[in-house]
């Protein structure tokens, strides 16, 4: 047996707890640190030590450090200690060899300390590194006292690179991770279990689809076809040529599927799942915070404003199929809606998964829409190669207010060979050329003089727009134009009346604005649709609607312009025009789509209004830009010749 176990042996529990009471009983008479000579706790030469030996734990006590202190207690037996076991502390202390041990337990006991203090700061995560792929990412404090000998170690690993704060190591060396984060106890609940699968060393697993519920129509089967073919796709078929069946059946059975729409067309999701993939649950979240991912044989569907920002998703390990419902949506990247969809199409496109655009109108103003969305789903490299080259064929140029996009200047072809690259898209006219036609029928009403009137610099903002500026989106031109919508549609109500008591079913009214939908929908057997509508108070009110329980329906182009099937009426009135003419042609199609069997007749209420006058004549030469984009999208030319 070694001296420190007989040591050990000699020094027992009960000598220990006598000697710590007698210590801590001298340090509880010192309040004064022996600043005075009076003769209570310890002396001056004793007092540093004796206190420092008193804040050691009990349980850290070795039989050296308990001789140790016993020794500097024997001056005091005879005086403050005299009801302590002397006998024991004086057979203790005789083991005492005259060392330092105290300070060296105190100097010890602070560096561990210190370590345990700043173990909290080591840890290791699974986190995208660069903007790249995911990588461990290992961070501790500068302030860590065994700092150097842990980065010695880290720059052992195989693969490890470097930024600001933090080290990032590649999967491939996760082995080396694990002893690592071993040895220097680093915290690793953060990261996920690793699963060979997810690396993709075993086979694919064979794909099986289900078959339609309903027979298909003609044009149909060749967008399935596109999309199970493509991890990355971008469907831009008509409004109305039925996108949302179309990616339905494109789903592998027992798929985890995840869908992004907006707000308001989530329970017409859920409605189309129910109807087309009965083997699939519809689940629908609600609320910030509430974004989960999708398990085998979930539709989970979310709207835009749920999505996580980046780092906040949980880890993706299995496959999920996401599908994003008018993808227009994506345009800006600035955006937070389209960062975060950035963020966790990595995550799926990384874990295996498939992340599929739909929206009738991927060109809402500019070519510049355009490019945003390609860019959102990975897909303008595999078009046109680089942003500059994009410009350059979609008739890009510097402008007064930066880039300005000239629908003459498209280069067709290339465009057209560009999209079809990385887009899949058919116009109505050409595969459901049966379709019911369009009419528009303008209806002037007499405003009050100085109606919706703005001042010379907010006319010139206007007419600065018109010719390709930034929108005025606030101040005095959007309050004349909120003036102009309630007026006109005060002066539009014999008119929808008259079209009403003439027969010929409901009728379908859109504003950009609130107040005139609202003075509609409180007229008996009409109903509104605008922003604070609940997504299942929408549903019902469709429901309805295409019943024909109601008389009309009004709703804001925000609001109800996307997703709803409206075909229970064939006419419809704009009180007033949003800013953009694909927000009309969203709406236009309410009506006009699949289950149409009418023409559909379109009536736009116009004024003797300047400002009215000006945006009506900016959307007619925006629509030429759609006309231009239209026929790229066909392969024609605007004089209806096929492209060379």
């Amino acid at each position: 047996m070694s001296p420190l176990v007989k040591k050990e042996n000699q020094v027992n529990k009960l000598h220990k707890q006598c000697i710590y009471d007698a210590l801590n009983f001298l340090q509880s008479r010192d309040d004064d640190k022996a600043a005075f000579r009076n003769g209570v706790g310890f002396s001056k030469a004793d007092s540093q030590v004796g206190h420092i030996a008193a804040n050691l734990p009990l349980e850290s006590w070795t039989p050296e450090l308990t001789a140790e202190i016993a020794a500097v207690l024997i001056k005091y037996l005879d005086t403050q200690l005299a009801e302590f076991n002397s006998d024991t502390i004086r057979e203790v202390a005789a083991e005492a060899r005259g060392r330092d041990t105290i300070r060296d337990a105190h100097a010890k006991l602070k560096a561990e300390e210190k370590i345990a203090l700043y173990a909290a700061s080591r840890k290791i995560t699974w986190e995208r590194w660069q903007g790249g792929e995911f990588r461990f990412c290992i961070s501790w404090s500068w302030e860590d006292p065994q700092k150097l000998d842990i980065l010695a170690s880290v720059r052992g690993i195989t693969g490890r690179s470097y930024e600001p704060y933090r080290w990032g190591v590649p999967v491939s060396s996760k082995l080396s991770v694990k002893e690592f984060a071993e040895k220097w106890d680093f915290d690793v609940s953060a990261l996920p279990k690793m699963k060979v699968n997810h690396l993709r060393l075993v086979p694919e697993p064979a794909v099986d689809y289900v078959a339609p519920t309903f027979p298909l129509y003609p044009h149909q089967p060749a967008a399935i076809d596109y999309l199970r073919k493509n991890k990355k796709a971008f469907l831009t078929d008509d409004m109305g040529l039925g996108k949302t069946i179309e990616v339905l059946m494109a789903l592998p059975s027992a798929t985890a599927a995840l869908v992004v729409c907006p707000a308001s067309l989530k329970g017409n999701w859920a409605r189309e799942v129910k109807t087309w993939r009965p083997d699939l649950t519809p689940v629908i979240l609600s609320g910030k915070g509430s974004f989960r991912w999708p398990c085998l044989g979930e539709i989970v569907i979310v709207n835009y404003e749920i999505l996580p920002k980046e780092g906040e998703a949980s880890y993706l390990n299995w496959e999920v199929n996401a599908i994003v419902d008018e993808a227009h949506y994506l345009k800006k990247s600035k955006a937070a809606r389209t960062k975060n969809w950035r963020s966790i199409s990595r995550d799926i496109l990384e874990a295996g998964g498939s992340t599929w655009g739909m929206t009738g109108t991927p060109l809402v103003t500019t070519p510049y829409d355009l490019y945003g969305c390609l860019q959102s789903f990975g897909l303008l490299k595999q078009g046109y190669g680089s942003y500059g080259n994009f410009v350059s064929i979609w008739g890009g140029y510097k402008g007064p207010f930066g880039l300005l996009w000239n629908p003459n200047r498209i280069n067709q072809k290339s465009a057209q060979e560009g999209l079809a690259k990385c887009s899949f898209g058919r116009k109505r006219i050409d595969v459901l050329p049966d379709l019911p036609s369009k009419r528009w029928t303008e209806i002037e009403v007499k405003l009050p003089k100085g109606c919706g009137a703005i001042d010379r610099d907010s006319m010139d903002e206007l007419e600065a727009w018109a010719n390709g500026g930034p929108t005025p989106v606030a101040g005095k031109i959007a309050e004349a134009r909120k003036k102009l919508a309630i007026t006109k549609g005060k002066k539009a109500l014999p008119f929808i009346d008259e079209l009403i008591q003439g027969g010929g079913g409901p009728v379908v009214v859109f504003s950009a604005h609130v107040a005139p939908c609202k003075e509609l929908g409180r007229y008996d057997r009409w109903e509104c649709i605008v922003g604070d509508t609940p997504a299942e108070k929408r549903a019902e009110i469709v429901e309805r609607f295409q019943m024909g329980e109601l008389d009309g329906i009004a709703g804001t182009v925000g609001a109800m312009g996307v997703g709803l099937t409206l075909t229970k009426s064939c006419r419809m009135v704009f009180v007033d025009l949003p800013w953009s003419n694909s927000e009309i042609a969203q709406a236009e199609d309410r009506i006009c789509r699949i289950g149409q069997k009418n023409a559909c007749e379109y009536f736009l209420i116009t004024s003797n209004s300047e400002v009215d006058q000006i945006i009506h004549k900016s959307i007619t030469r925006k629509t030429k830009m759609t006309a231009n984009v239209d026929a790229v999208r066909k392969g024609e030319k605007q004089n209806g010749k096929r492209s060379n």
